[in-house]
């Protein structure tokens, strides 16, 4: 859960924002949300270039193989990254509850999960988990506009 969780909360978010209704500007800015946040999680761990902490073990078969690619940079946990991404857009966009405590348990499913399973030390969850909030605060601000059913949009007609 706390390995491939991330991803299936990233689809059921993003699948109830489209339910909700979107023009054409939301959805490429939906669909563009996660792969410029890996993008920015991939230079900064370039940039920093910080191992991941020693004796990690690995929670599955398939990221074994993912990380051997990675050449073990910890630093930021694009985990974190994902799931409090998730979890602030979600809040930020108003979804319903049952969205935002499924967001919730699988953020601390995964932070959890990675640094018990030694993958990350606790700044580099700590640091994940603040980039990714960051971004989503602010992505939030473009998408929102663009959701036909978001009760955070005000139209000027409701203002008069």
């Amino acid at each position: 859960m706390g390995a491939f969780g991330p991803s299936l909360t990233v689809l059921t978010v993003m699948g109830n924002i489209v339910n909700t209704g979107m023009d054409k500007i939301g959805y490429f800015l939906l669909m563009i949300w996660q792969p410029v946040s890996i993008g920015i999680n991939n230079i900064l761990k370039w940039i920093i270039d910080e191992d991941r902490p020693k004796g990690s073990k690995d929670v599955n078969q398939l990221e074994r193989l993912i990380e051997l690619g990675d050449h073990g940079r910890g630093m930021r946990s694009g985990h974190a990254q994902m799931v409090s991404s998730t979890l602030v857009l979600a809040l930020c966009l108003n979804l319903p509850l049952w969205i935002l405590i499924l967001c919730t348990i699988q953020t601390i499913t995964t932070i959890w999960q990675r640094y018990t399973y030694k993958k990350h030390t606790k700044m580099q969850l700590a640091f994940g988990f603040l980039a990714g909030s960051v971004y989503s605060l602010f992505f939030s601000k473009f998408l929102e506009k663009h959701i036909h059913g978001n009760s955070l949009k005000i139209t000027q007609h409701e203002i008069s």
